[in-house]
Parts: structure tokens; sequence; C-alpha cells
């Protein structure tokens, strides 16, 4: 008898290892047979299987595809083709030079039957009648603009006595001109008018100029003096137009020779586009906006490709300014890039023009599908965010934009492989890059298949196996229940390393920093804002805590078993409902940076979130809800 109690602990320390030899060759051989045949579970498509894909399988086709998929290479932009083809194309050029010569084109534009304005014209002038232009004809103007009729720049006006050259001049012919005083004031100032004058006529454009803008070549060599418009009381408007169809405009935040101005959709919705301008903090919606869309649309059924028509407008009229093709002679692009892929694609019939709306553009550019996450593998410190940090873009080309010279070209080639999914996310570790397409349909089929149905096949039996075997029941011991539980987590570990673990069983790096950058990880993918998982993880994480506090063997089992099917099943739908592309990608890619060793793994999946979820989720929700705040 005494032998007999001297030999029962043997014997149970021995149970309790033969349990965990049978549960890890079980589920080795489990793995296994699966990898081989198949027999176990059949194949799925791999955009069920899992969801987080290193693919590129469309999940669908919608009517019109977004930008964020179609765009996908930074030469496929209006500025890019401008640069490439328009500034050299002499035929091009030809074609349009109707509408960029200032005085042809507002016959033209008063010939479109539209409700704009065109500012009156007092004189046009050429080599033949320039020297008509003499002091007492200036002297007799009215407040008005001079500018030349076939080039941009050179543009001066007549106001309250005195003359300007504002735009595009030279430095000598910047100086204020005024003949309130002297007869000889007069003169000065006609002199230096009709140098200007003179000037634009024979030297500009220059050859130089006519090759990068060819359409201005084609333009005969006028300049147009017309009534100045009350700019004071207006606003500039560069409203920008692909194959007939307002896409978006600029406002001028003010007047004149300011670098201010704003970008708005056609529902008058603010877009975050910037070019040279700075953003204005404030604009109202003009009474004449409906107006002025209707004027676009109907200049845009004569106006080919991409083009900017400017207009003038107060709370009354609309005036038209002019068009240019060649903004600035394309020298900068729209950013995000994705807007300037907007204007390629709907002018190259990508898209089509007349089926863009304005809530299409405004999500265009909202769009943050393209999610850059990078991982900071140094020290971690629980006082810093400094593991993971993910900002979105638009489109594949702004994320690479935002990329190191070195990793530009790589990041080119790594986007086509997500291309076609919903969410993508490009994850940066140690300057190699990782792309992971995940699609945004919450499914059935994608919840379920985040359960790891093989682990869940070899949890039940082994739970069969200890429920009916006769002698398991005696390692029913009070206190063993935990021991069991650290041996099921490393039976886990060891098919981790078998299933999915593909760099090894434990990380180099020291097991505290899983901790640390489990812990701020988790701090950033369960933001204030999304209570509905953080209400998920309260109702489900308790179950892992009761594993280690059941009192039997087939308890703790049964709640392994719930564990792995119920916390899957129910945070993956909540987690999958999270509108924030930053986040949800964040979450995808710490899950494949921890997968990649099989203890760490185990701690980050198992021990770390009841933790966290009961330790700094709940207290901070109760904050959130019933704090003073």
């Amino acid at each position: 008898m005494t032998l007999q109690r001297s030999l029962l602990p043997q014997l149970q320390r021995s149970r309790r290892l033969g349990i965990f030899v049978a549960l890890v060759v079980f589920q080795s051989v489990t793995v296994l047979l699966h990898k081989q045949t198949s027999v176990l579970l059949p194949p799925l498509p791999r955009d069920l299987s899992d969801p987080f894909v290193l693919a590129s399988e469309p999940h669908g086709q919608e009517d019109l595809e977004p930008m964020s998929r179609i765009f996908l290479e930074g030469r496929a932009t209006y500025t890019g083709e401008c640069r490439r083809f328009k500034l050299t194309n002499t035929t091009w050029g030809q074609s349009v030079a109707p509408f960029v010569d200032k005085v042809g084109a507002k016959i033209l534009v008063e010939q479109m039957g539209t409700a704009v304005k065109i500012v009156p014209t007092i004189a046009v002038y050429d080599t033949a009648n320039i020297s008509d232009f003499d002091a007492m004809y200036m002297k007799a103007l009215p407040d008005s603009i001079i500018k030349p009729a076939h080039a941009t720049g050179w543009t001066a006006q007549v106001q309250n006595k005195s003359y300007v050259c504002f735009k595009g001049c030279k430095q000598e012919t910047l100086k204020f001109q005024s003949w309130l005083g002297e007869p000889s004031e007069i003169e000065q100032a006609h002199k230096v008018a009709k140098k200007v004058m003179q000037y634009t006529l024979s030297d500009v454009p220059s050859p130089e100029f006519q090759k990068k803008e060819p359409q201005y070549g084609f333009v005969p060599r006028r300049v147009l003096i017309e009534h100045r418009l009350p700019v004071e009381r207006m606003k500039e408007y560069h409203w920008w137009i692909a194959n007939g169809q307002p896409v978006f405009v600029c406002i001028r935040c003010d007047e004149g020779r300011t670098k201010r101005g704003s970008y708005y959709s056609s529902a008058f919705q603010k877009l975050e586009i910037t070019s040279v301008l700075e953003p204005c903090l404030h604009l109202s919606r003009p009474k004449t906006w409906e107006k002025m869309i209707s004027i676009v649309k109907k200049m845009g059924e004569r106006v080919p490709g991409v083009a900017c028509i400017d207009l003038y407008a107060d709370d009354w009229d609309v005036y038209f300014s002019e068009i240019t093709f060649t903004r600035g002679k394309c020298r900068t692009y729209f950013q995000p890039l994705v807007a300037d892929a907007l204007l390629y694609a709907m002018s190259n019939d990508v898209l089509a023009a007349k089926s863009i709306t304005a809530d299409y553009v405004e999500k265009t550019v909202a769009d943050r599908s393209w999610v850059h996450v990078s991982f900071d593998l140094g020290e971690p410190l629980l006082s810093t965010n400094k593991v993971v940090n993910a900002t979105g873009f638009p489109s594949g080309p702004d994320l690479c934009g935002n990329q190191t010279t070195a990793n530009s070209s790589v990041c080119d080639h790594t986007i086509d492989s997500v291309a076609s999914w919903d969410l993508h996310c490009v994850i940066s570790k140690e300057n190699a890059l990782t792309a992971v397409g995940q699609s945004k349909i919450r499914t059935i089929g994608r919840l379920v298949q985040k359960i790891d149905w093989l682990l869940v096949l070899g949890l039940v039996v082994l739970l069969v196996f200890v429920k009916f075997g006769h002698k398991t029941r005696q390692l029913d011991q009070p206190g063993s229940q935990v021991f069991h539980c650290f041996l099921y987590l490393a039976a886990v570990a060891v098919f981790k390393t078998f299933q999915t673990n593909s760099a090894g069983l434990l990380s180099p790096r020291p097991i505290w920093y899983t901790v640390v950058e489990s812990y701020q990880a988790f701090k950033i993918v369960h933001p204030v804002t999304s209570p509905a998982i953080a209400i998920s993880h309260f109702a489900t994480y308790w179950i892992s805590v009761g594993a280690f506090f059941s009192k039997r063997l087939t308890t703790m089992l049964i709640l392994w078993c719930l564990y792995e099917v119920c916390t899957a099943f129910v945070n993956e739908y909540f987690h999958f409902g999270e509108e924030d592309d930053s986040v949800r990608c964040m979450r995808v890619s710490f899950i494949l940076y921890t997968k990649e060793y099989a203890i760490n793994d185990v701690v980050r999946v198992y021990l770390l979130p009841p933790l966290f979820v009961y330790g700094y989720l709940l207290p901070k929700m109760m904050l959130y809800w019933f704090g003073p705040y």
C-alpha cells in the first residue's frame, strides 16, 4: 500500500506526459495527412480558405471598378501622358489651338449657347495695327486687361489710371506706372505697355516655348484688350473636365496673385487634393454653382480630352476666362496621384466618363484601402508606439511614391499581386516588402475558415479519449488543470510549427518583445470608436480564463474547443466590420508577423488576449462610456 502511494505521483506525471505525446502525435499526423492527401478537409478556394492570402484572385466584379484597383502604374496619369505625348506633339497641338486662342475661344464659347457671359473685347492688335496704340488711346482706356491671345503670361492691367504687368512678365516691366500727375507719366506708361505688346507679338511664344506647348504655335499672334472684371468681389474657378465630364474644380480662395486654392467635387464636397496651391480654410457653396456645372458640361461637349476651363463668378453671373490643356507645362502632378490618374482613365476610355459621378470622385480621393504597414524591429518600449505604423493611401502608386528609392521599384512590382482585392496591405520589415490582399465582403464562408478545424478535430478526439478512458479520470487532481493548460498550449505550439509557422519554433528575439509589441498593436487595433469589437471580446475571452480555472480535464478541453471555434468566428466577424482600413491592415499584418514563430504565436493568441481585454480594453471602454469626457 505504501509502495502504491509512493508510485502514484509518478504514474500521474507519466499519464500527463502520455496525453501530451498523444496529442502532439495525433496533430502532427493530421497535418501531414492533410498536406499530402487532403482527405480530412477538402481544399477550398484561396479567397475562402484564408482571407489573408498572399494572392490576387478577384472575388467579384462591380459595374464600375474603383480606381484603387485600376491605377497600378505611375505613368498612367494625365500629367504623365501630357509630358510624354502632348508637350511634343504638334498634330495634337494644332487640333486644340482654336480653344487656347484667347480671341477665337471667346467666339467659340459664345456659339456653344451656354449661360456663361463673355468679357467684352475693347481692341485686338497685331503687327499690322500695333502702331495705332498710342498714348492718348491708352489714357482713354477704362479699367482693362491686356494679354497675348497666343501665349500664357505677359498679362497686364490698366486700373485707376495706372499700368502694371503682373503675370509672367520680365523684371523691367513689373514696375508700377501711373499717370495721375504730369503728362510725361502717361508717355512713360505707354512706352512700357507698348514695348511689352510688341515683344509678345514678335518673340512670344519663343521656339523653345513652342516645343514645350506646341498648341500656342498655331494661334495667330495678337494682343487682346478686354474689360477688367471686378475680381475683388468674384472668385476664380478652374474646372477640370475629361471627355466632356466635370471631374473636380479648384476654387481660388481670393482673387489675385495668391497661391491658395482648394479642390471640390461637382457636389461641392471638399477633396483632399493638393497641387501648387495652399488649401483654403473655408469656402461656402457659391450661389451660381449649378449654373457653372451646366456651363461646364455644355462646353465639355465641344472641348476634347482633359482640359481646364477657367471661370469667374459672383453671386449672379459667371464669366468665361480661358481654356488650357497643359496647365503649368504639366510640371506638377496632382496629389494624390489617383486624382491625376482619374483624369487619364476618363480621357482614355478606361472608365466611361459619363458614368463618373461626384460620389465616385469623392470615394476615389478619400479611399485609403492601400495601407503601408511598417514594423520597427528595434527594442520595443511600453512608453512608445513604434512597433507598427500604418498609413493609408488611395492607390498603389501613391503608396509606392512614399517609399524610399531602394524600395520604390520593388513596391511597383509588389502591388500587382494584390491589386484586385478590396483591401491592400503592403508590409515593410527589414527593407523587405510583402503584399497581402483581403476582401471587405463579410461572408460566413470566410469567417468559418478562420477556425482552425484541424486543431478542433484533434481536441474533439482527445476529449472523447479523456471522457471515456477509464484510467484518465484519475488525472482530475486539484491544481492540475493549469499544468494541463500549459501542456495543451505546448502541443499547440508543436502543431503550429508543422502547420503554418515557417520560420521556426521560437523567435531569436526575447519573448518580452512579443509581449510589448502585442500590447502596442492591441491598443492600435482596438479604438474606442469600435465598441462592437470590444463587446465581442468581453463576451468571448472569458472562455480561455475559464479553461485555466476549470476543475476537470474534460471541462478544460471543452472550453479550449469553444475558444477555438467561438473566439475565432465572433472576433473575425466584428473585426471584419472595422471601417478604418489602416486598423484592419495593422491587425492583418501583425498576425502574419507573429505567425512566423510558433511559440510567439501561441503567446499572442492564447495567453495575452485575456490580459489585454480585461486589464486594458475593459477599463478603457468603461471610461469612454461612463467617464466624464
